[in-house]
């Protein structure tokens, strides 16, 4: 089981690794909830042009067959001087065990298709706050990733 878990981080940072070489540097968060054997994991990634904000659970107590529900709420809060944005997303899914590249279930949002992203598409400059709160809903296990930077670079 503990080999599983080292696996699973180690395809995690190869993933992590792979979207840096491809995409730019990014910024990353990960929360972690653990009741006995279950562990609940949400994410936060700030890629340059898009946010990727996801959940998932493990327990390597049980088989990988073995399924929960989650509901994961992506959200995105930017400010600049008196100008704010709120986005906000909820997916309730039910999920397998031994998720392979860590947390698996959520959003990439695309920072111009949510009013965030110069003409070019990165981010526009601001205050920016990701937020992943992931919720196994059977035990109400929850973790959170909270990611907050300022972006200044202009458009």
């Amino acid at each position: 089981m503990r080999i599983r878990l080292i696996a699973a981080g180690l395809a995690l940072a190869g993933i992590a690794a792979a979207t840096a070489a491809a995409a730019g540097p990014e910024k990353t968060a990960f929360g972690i909830a653990q009741s006995g054997d279950l562990r609940v994991v949400s994410s936060a990634i700030m890629l340059p042009r898009a946010a990727d904000l996801r959940g998932g659970w493990l327990n390597e107590a049980i088989a990988c067959t073995e399924t929960r529900t989650l509901r994961v709420t992506a959200e995105i809060f930017w400010s600049r001087g008196s100008s704010t944005r709120h986005v906000t997303r909820t997916r309730t899914v039910t999920v397998d065990n031994c998720a392979e590249g860590g947390p698996n279930v959520g959003f990439t949002l695309d920072a111009k298709a949510n009013g965030l992203g110069c003409p070019n598409g990165r981010w526009k400059p601001g205050d920016y706050s990701f937020h992943t709160k992931t919720v196994e809903l059977a035990s109400g296990l929850k973790a959170t990733a909270v990611l907050i930077l300022t972006r200044t670079a202009r458009c």
